[in-house]
C-alpha cells in the first residue's frame, strides 16, 4: 500500500501539475507533443496533468523540465519565470519534430538565458 502523502507533499504535487499545465499552453503544444519529446506515453502525461498520477518521479520530471523548457525547481515554484515569446519560439524551434534550429546559435541562446537567470537570482538574494 503506497504511503500516505502531508499536506506540504500534496500541496507541492499540485504546484507542480499546474505549471506542467502553465508551461505546456505557454509553448503552444498539444500533450502529445510534449509528451513524445519526453519520451513518456501520452496518456501517462495526461494523467499527470489531471491529477490522476503525481509528478514524483525523478527521470521523469528531468525529462518533462527538458521537453518544456523549463527548469525542475521552475515546476515547484509558485511564481515560475515566464519566457520571453523569443525564447519560447526558440524552445518550440528546437523541440517540434521535423524542426531545426542551429546548434551553436542555440547553444548560445541558452548560455545567455543561464546567465541572465543567474544574475536574477543573485539580485534576489541581496533583496
Amino acid at each position: 500500500m503506497p504511503r500516505r502523502l502531508s499536506h506540504t507533499e500534496l500541496a507541492r504535487a499540485e504546484l507542480a501539475r499546474t505549471n506542467l499545465l502553465r508551461f505546456r499552453r505557454e509553448l503552444g503544444f498539444s500533450a502529445a507533443v510534449v509528451a513524445e519529446r519526453a519520451q513518456i506515453p501520452v496518456d501517462t502525461y495526461r494523467q499527470l496533468e489531471r491529477g490522476t498520477r503525481r509528478l514524483t518521479n525523478v527521470n521523469t520530471l528531468l525529462d518533462l523540465a527538458r521537453a518544456t523548457g523549463h527548469r525542475v525547481e521552475d515546476f515547484f515554484d509558485p511564481e515560475p519565470p515566464t519566457y520571453d515569446p523569443d525564447r519560447l519560439a526558440m524552445i518550440a524551434a528546437r523541440v517540434l519534430p521535423g524542426a531545426s534550429v542551429d546548434d551553436d546559435l542555440w547553444t548560445d541562446v541558452t548560455q545567455a538565458v543561464h546567465r541572465a537567470e543567474r544574475l536574477q537570482r543573485q539580485r534576489n538574494r541581496r533583496s
